[in-house]
């Protein structure tokens, strides 16, 4: 065994040379209890760092397919124990959250070629992980899967060109000083 413990007979007590107090700081393992509860706790430990792990890490998808009617996503993936699960999502659900900070989007991951794309069931708040680089992708399918989840994404997270920047930047005049014009008005 693996851990030093009594022996599982009685005999081990009546051989033991020191004066026995049997509920003393050093015999408390009357019941052998020891082997199994601390046996246990390893295995606890193990799972618990393994779930860690794959919660901090990700659970990359190793095979992503559509329904017929591509309504429904079937992802498979590798679990914490190596078994190969499949998880379905509806396609509705699913979105490529924006970074907080606009000008993190040169920085993210899925803008390199071998990066990361992180896709999440808004229903279930579970993320898929796929890899960007093209080898693992479908290339007749790569552009109309990624666009049809980027529905919270607007322009000024990768840019407006000139005369799109002005007609921004007048809209957004606009809406302050009407703001302004409303909190000025005295109330009737």
């Amino acid at each position: 065994m693996a851990f030093k413990t009594n022996l599982v007979v009685d005999k081990a007590d009546e051989l033991f040379i020191s004066q026995q107090h049997l509920w003393s700081a050093t015999h408390l393992d009357v019941a052998r209890l020891f082997t199994p509860i601390s046996t246990l706790g390893v295995f606890y430990i193990i799972q618990a760092t393994m779930k860690l792990i794959t919660q901090v890490g990700g659970q990359y998808a190793i095979k992503v397919s559509y329904s017929k009617d591509k309504e429904l996503i079937f992802v498979k993936r590798v679990n914490n124990f190596g078994q190969v699960e499949e998880d379905v999502y509806e396609t509705a659900h699913l979105e490529i959250l924006p970074p907080r900070q606009r000008s993190g989007v040169k920085d993210l991951s899925s803008q390199d070629a071998d990066g990361l794309w992180r896709i999440t069931c808004l229903n279930s708040q579970r993320n898929i992980i796929l890899y960007n680089n093209d080898a693992f992708w479908n290339r007749k399918l790569k552009a109309p899967f990624l666009q049809s989840f980027l529905n919270l994404w607007d322009k000024s997270y990768y840019g407006y060109n000139r005369k799109e920047q002005e007609e921004h930047d007048r809209k957004w005049r606009e809406e302050v000083f009407n703001s302004i014009n409303q909190e000025a008005l005295p109330s009737k």
